[in-house]
């Protein structure tokens, strides 16, 4: 929640709302929201659409594809198709409006051109100290992240 130009009244009276709608309330100032939304918005959606367009550019036979699919295969394909089922117009917004927009396109587009260099070159040694790199920053993150997409695959089996 980002009170802005809100009273005290009509903060209390929003947060009652949500709270009665059995929201969860984080109080945070517009600048940090934008920027943990330019993570959780921009940067995800930035990816699945450039994953959508590709397969587009490619003309990826996409149910072909899917007769061999892995699960995360179906999983990462279901969330391009969801995106792409919606209105473009709000992804765009999304996309365009963030002020953090920039900031973490580029840093997508470095990190896409440097892992594309060692694959390229087939820098294995390379590869390895790079993901060995990013698992280390990941942490502890990464057993839960294993685990709850554990729960998910035996769900939809």
């Amino acid at each position: 929640m980002c009170v802005g130009r809100a009273t005290e009244i009509q903060e209390k009276l929003v947060e009652r709302w949500f709270t009665g709608c059995e929201a969860k309330i984080i109080k945070m100032s517009a600048k940090k929201h934008d920027q943990l939304m330019s993570i959780i918005q921009v940067l995800l959606h930035f990816h699945t659409i450039v994953l959508g367009n590709t397969f587009q550019k490619l003309k990826i036979p996409i149910r072909e594809t899917l007769s061999v699919a892995s699960p995360i295969y179906k999983l990462e394909m279901d969330m391009i198709g969801r995106i792409f089922s919606q209105d473009p117009f709000l992804y765009g917004a999304i996309e365009m409006l963030n002020p953090e927009t920039k900031k973490v396109t580029n840093a997508l587009l470095k990190e896409t051109a440097k892992l594309t260099k060692i694959v390229q070159s087939k820098n294995l040694k390379e590869f390895e100290k790079t993901f060995k790199k990013t698992s280390q920053f990941l942490g502890e993150f990464k057993d839960e992240a294993m685990s709850e997409i554990d729960k998910l695959l035996n769900h939809l089996n």
